[in-house]
């Protein structure tokens, strides 16, 4: 997952959750037994121990605490194994036992506009139903898509644990969700089934080691949740609006952050954009936050080696031409380097509500949008034209230096959609540094203009700390350090910032 880097990176400013809230969904034995934390009065509470700081909203009523919803929470938001363990509330929801849409207190709120607290970014869903009755599947699954679309929330769905186990029905076929399993492969992978809408996507979108020795699926969907509500939180923290408001946005950038190195095997076509059993890949948080970090870009201009937009046709960027349906984000590989590219795009699939002596759902027909990978000559390195997701995918392990273009074309004009890249660039030469003086003056070459770097500093070559960070501008450099180590042994390196 790549936190400890990030932390690394980041230090005392890394952000912590205090500017979001979250959800959580648990299938729950008796209709009490649900929370984290147990309240005996239908009203928030305050947590305890590993909730400290956090006000627990009961949703679904006063209730006792379920194990399982209190391991989920140490993983999503808790203060120790959390990546946003400054989270201050938790709306809470149980789900029925084996869930199912009886007893379903989550479906049934959410059927409902401003159901949904505006501050909750991201709703875990770590739990398994394998109801055999499709339509009552498909209707929910319109139901967690309008959702999504309505309150600006980006959910997560657990897959089932066991490579060879059933596929769990009821909350992992959304269009607007994300579908996680484990980074182990050991997971129910599938496809939505005939009946429900838009079969044959597959499952899962994206997989998460999580921080616990032993691995589940609902760990890995706690992780997976954890990590965008840090996204969200760190979006806050930057003033970036668009990204609270669209969680197309957020989804884009955790799949385009996600790495492919743990699994030889992964694979994807232009009409399949993701892996049968690993999706997008797993969850790489730093890479996520960089381009996130980078800021928002348009197609109207060269765009960074990283970075993300948001494609609003109600925003200025389009006004100019309200027909357009064909978007060029053109970035340059510099020479000497070559670049593991991963780019997604994802849009939603919009859901009608309608009321009359009942509420109803329809789905709209599917916006298609394609992603294409283009050289300078206009050549297609790479296509990803899927029918039938509303997500597409370019992925190249090795793109050599030059000038290309990511584009998007839609068949529906006026389609919002999400954008998100990265090049992870490697050189011929790695930085190096090559001669200390006796006044502590380190040479430093082959430095790459515009690359950061970071000058670490150890007595044991165990324990590294940071002294310095610069970005080049020369090939060559030097730095000497201020106040140097009386040790007989000290020892100094030269780090890239590696993720592009």
């Amino acid at each position: 997952m790549d936190f400890d880097e990030l932390q690394s990176y980041l230090g005392p400013s890394i952000p912590t959750g205090t500017n979001i809230s979250v959800g959580q969904v648990e299938a729950n034995p008796t209709t009490s037994v649900y929370l984290p934390q147990a309240t005996a009065v239908d009203a928030p509470f305050a947590g305890s121990g590993i909730f400290s700081g956090t006000t627990f909203h009961p949703e679904s009523g006063a209730g006792t605490q379920l194990g399982h919803a209190n391991s989920v929470g140490n993983f999503y938001y808790g203060n120790t194994n959390s990546l946003i363990p400054n989270t201050p509330s938790v709306f809470c929801w149980g789900s029925g036992a084996n869930p199912s849409l009886a007893n379903n207190s989550y479906y049934s709120i959410i059927q409902s506009p401003n159901s949904i607290d505006d501050d909750v970014k991201t709703v875990s869903m770590a739990l398994i139903s394998l109801t055999s009755n499709l339509p009552n599947v498909n209707f929910f699954t319109r139901v967690l898509d309008w959702t999504a679309d309505q309150e600006n929330v980006l959910q997560f769905a657990g897959m089932n644990n066991g490579s060879s186990s059933a596929y769990p029905t009821l909350f992992i076929n959304g269009y607007n969700t994300l579908s996680v399993g484990r980074a182990d492969g050991a997971h129910s992978a599938g496809t939505v089934p005939s009946g429900v809408d838009g079969d044959g996507r597959r499952k899962p979108e994206i997989v998460c080691q999580s921080p616990a020795g032993s691995q589940a699926t609902s760990w890995s969907t706690a992780t997976a949740a954890s990590v965008a509500g840090f996204l969200y939180d760190t979006a806050e923290t930057l003033s970036v609006t668009a990204v609270s408001d669209h969680p197309e946005i957020v989804k884009a950038l955790i799949l385009a952050g996600a790495t492919k190195n743990r699994f030889p095997s992964w694979n994807k076509t232009s009409s399949d954009p993701i892996d049968d059993t690993y999706g997008a890949g797993e969850i790489n948080v730093f890479y996520s936050y960089m381009m996130l970090a980078e800021g928002e870009q348009s197609y109207t201009a060269p765009v960074n080696t990283i970075g993300w937009d948001w494609n609003d046709y109600n925003s200025t960027k389009s006004l100019f031409d309200p027909t357009l349906t064909t978007f060029d984000y053109e970035f340059t590989v510099p020479a000497a380097a070559t670049s593991e590219l991963s780019a997604f795009i994802t849009w939603n699939s919009n859901v009608t509500r309608t009321v009359s002596e009942s509420i109803d759902f329809t789905r709209d027909p599917l916006a298609n949008l394609d992603l294409e990978l283009l050289d300078s000559t206009g050549a297609q390195v790479q296509i990803s034209n899927s029918s039938i997701y509303n997500l597409e995918h370019i992925y190249l392990k090795e793109l050599a230096p030059g000038t290309y273009k990511l584009r998007v074309t839609t068949d529906t004009p006026n389609r919002d959609f999400a954008i998100a890249w990265r090049n992870t660039l490697s050189y011929d030469q790695e930085p190096s540094l090559v001669g200390i003086s006796s006044s502590f003056e380190l040479e430093l070459v082959n430095l790459i203009n515009g690359n950061q770097y970071f000058i670490e500093r150890s007595s044991d070559l165990e324990n590294w700390s940071e002294l310095h960070r610069f970005n080049a501008t020369t090939s060559s450099d030097s730095w000497t350090d201020p106040a140097p180590l009386s040790d007989p042994s000290v020892f100094y390196r030269l780090k890239r910032l590696s993720h592009e």
